[in-house]
């Protein structure tokens, strides 16, 4: 009986053991980075009243006889299973996202955890709010950040250029102006014979002209038209019918105003009219016209495009044939903006300057210096040898005194191209020198004659200079992507006593869209960003999740300035809890390995954050009520054996 009241008294023990660990974790279950305890039960000693015996001879064997002795706490462990992550939006509150501690120092010894509620004190140490201790870095010195920190200034030494130049030419362009009208060659109309024999008789027979719109002219062939050599009368072969014919014509009285031309060719006979352009024509009819074979065919005037060797007086807008030493004027302004007053003199003697298309060509190219003049298609094109704007002005028109003259107001010129300056754009960008001041630089695109680019690169006169600028023959393959060269070395010099700094200009990678490119879309080319900056004052601090504390400057700079370290245990079990949610190395422990986080298995930082208890209320409650259960029956076993030890003494 005895025993039995010490049985259940070791089990009241241990369940009050048990019961204390779970209060403490339930009351933690808000405390920021606490780590909850469990309790784990061993059985106590045992008496041995029959140790037992094996088998022998026809016995078999006999199994001891124990009486255990009742419970005890075998051990107390940590949990140190991962808490849940709570935002505070302070940049110093830091939570640890798996495996280490936080090591702090109160100046003679270290201690560990994972509450990271840290802020600076009034020297620049990160410490612990909650007492003060100082937190280490990776190399076990106190974390100490500079408030009043300035950032140098840094000059610029490099700057990218990216996006589109247009692949669309706009300019550079010459001016080009033509002919409004192109100049055409009149022809005059024809009529042939075919199929004549060796031999026509024409006589008795009347041969009738109409010549354009003009009245009727009659032809009466007689045997005196053989001019005194008629074997057979009129019967004669087609090269003597064609000179009876034309001299029929020319002793018509009076004369025709422009009488048509007759030939014979083989076993033909040509009568070609004499007036020209689409407007003329030629008909003939009567019985001479019969045995010619001529009856029925009409004949009408045309026009083709002039060309160089074309005679003026054939062109279709020449109204009166012009005479030697007629006069054409060619005046108005060169590309360059001076007068032209010149004079196209009709004619092939000696001071006249010729009677075709090609001629005049020549003589207005003569008179436009700078311009290059061209014939095609019938039009006479002047275009300057010079892009850009152009004040180019041609005029052509018939002397004062000419018997000739032609209808040249309708080959006026008219601008066919206006002439422009180069395809330009223009960019800029704040670069700064080595005291941290800062300058524009300007950098102007511009479209070369052979399609290429030029980039031209300048400060402010009263600021600096560039050397190595203009960077010339800017180049693009046919797919847009970049040809020439990736990086152009710039020297700068300022006038404020800075040093001369280089600057690299980075265009891209030949043959890729990493730098300028080349294509249809609108431009976008610019200077990207560049690596230089002012200095800068400190405006502010932020913790990235290797530890690392990065103070933002007033230039928008990003400095690394301090690193929090992590410590980490070969046995995390083995730590003891001091309070505080502070935790102690032990010799079971080992000793803290510092470094940083997110390096050899330690946790990542989360800044402007807490880790929370890692208590799980609900087991708690569940345990609780296990451990009361228990604590009751360990009650009840010494109730009983109480009784039983009274029954003993009712027996006296």
């Amino acid at each position: 009986m005895f025993r039995a009241l010490r049985v259940g008294l070791t089990g009241l023990q241990a369940t009050q053991q048990q019961i204390d660990v779970i209060g403490n974790n339930l009351t933690n279950s808000q405390t920021p980075g606490f780590k909850s305890d469990r309790v784990t039960f061993r059985d106590a000693f045992y008496q041995s009243f029959n140790t037992g015996s094996g088998p022998t001879g026809n016995l078999g064997g006999v199994n001891g006889r124990q009486i255990g002795l009742g419970t005890r706490v075998g051990g107390i462990d940590h949990n140190f299973l991962q808490g849940s992550i709570i935002d505070t939006g302070r940049t110093f509150d830091m939570a640890l996202q798996g495996n280490g501690f936080f090591v702090l120092s109160d100046g003679n010894s270290q201690t560990f955890s994972r509450v990271g509620t840290f802020d600076l004190d009034r020297e620049g140490s990160l410490v612990d709010t909650r007492t003060g201790f100082k937190v280490l870095n990776p190399q076990g010195q106190p974390v100490v950040l500079d408030r009043d920190a300035v950032q140098p200034a840094t000059p610029t030494t490099e700057v990218p250029l990216r996006g589109n130049l247009p692949a669309e030419v706009t300019g550079p362009l010459p001016e080009i102006q033509g002919t409004a009208f192109p100049f055409g060659e009149a022809l005059g109309p024809t009529i042939t014979s075919a199929g004549l024999g060796t031999s026509v008789n024409l006589t008795g027979l009347t041969l009738t002209l109409l010549i354009d719109d003009n009245e009727p002219v009659d032809l009466t062939f007689t045997a005196a038209d053989t001019n005194g050599t008629p074997p057979a009368g009129l019967a004669q072969p087609p090269g003597s019918l064609a000179t009876i014919i034309q001299d029929k014509i020319d002793g018509l009285m009076p004369p025709l105003t422009n009488p048509p031309i007759v030939s014979a060719s083989g076993g033909e006979i040509t009568i070609l009219g004499t007036t020209t352009g689409t407007a003329s024509r030629i008909e003939v009819s009567g019985g001479a016209a019969t045995s010619l074979n001529l009856a029925g065919i009409v004949g009408n005037g045309s026009e083709d495009t002039a060309i160089a060797s074309t005679l003026l007086n054939d062109l279709a807008t020449n109204q009166v044939d012009y005479v030697a030493g007629d006069e054409i004027l060619i005046t108005g302004v060169a590309s360059d903006g001076s007068t032209v007053s010149s004079v196209f003199t009709f004619g092939t003697g000696a001071g006249q300057d010729g009677e075709t298309l090609g001629d005049l060509q020549a003589s207005i190219d003569a008179a436009f210096p700078g311009s290059t003049v061209s014939l095609a298609g019938g039009g006479i094109t002047v275009a300057t040898n010079a892009s850009g704007e152009s004040p180019l002005n041609i005029v052509l028109q018939d002397g004062p005194n000419n018997t000739g003259n032609s209808s040249l107001s309708i080959h006026s010129f008219e601008t066919t191209q206006a002439g422009t300056g180069p395809d330009t754009h223009t960019t800029a960008l704040e670069i700064f020198d080595s005291l941290g001041i800062n300058h524009t630089l300007t950098g102007v695109f511009e479209r070369q004659e052979n399609g290429s680019w030029r980039l031209e690169i300048s400060l402010p006169e009263d600021e600096g200079s560039v050397n190595g600028s203009p960077i010339a023959d800017i180049q693009f393959n046919s797919d847009g992507t970049f040809q020439g060269g990736a990086l152009t070395a710039l020297q700068v010099s300022f006038t404020n006593g800075s040093a001369p700094q280089s600057i690299e200009l980075d265009l891209g990678d030949p043959n890729s869209l990493t730098g300028l490119s080349q294509f249809g879309a609108d431009v976008t080319a610019r200077f990207d960003t560049q690596n230089g900056s002012p200095a800068g004052t400190l405006t502010g601090f932020s913790v990235n999740q290797g530890g690392v504390i990065q103070g933002s400057f007033s230039n928008s700079t990003v400095v690394d300035l301090e690193t929090v370290g992590i410590a980490k245990f070969k046995n995390v079990a083995g730590l003891a809890k001091e309070g505080g949610t502070f935790f102690s190395r032990t010799d079971n422990s080992g000793e803290p390995i510092l470094g940083n986080a997110q390096i050899d298995g330690r946790a990542v930082i989360v800044s402007g954050a807490l880790e929370d208890s890692n208590v799980d209320t609900s087991a708690e409650f569940v345990r609780l009520i296990a451990s009361q259960r228990s604590f009751q029956s360990s009650a009840r076993v010494i109730t009983s054996a109480n009784e039983l030890f009274n029954e003993v003494l009712q027996l006296i």
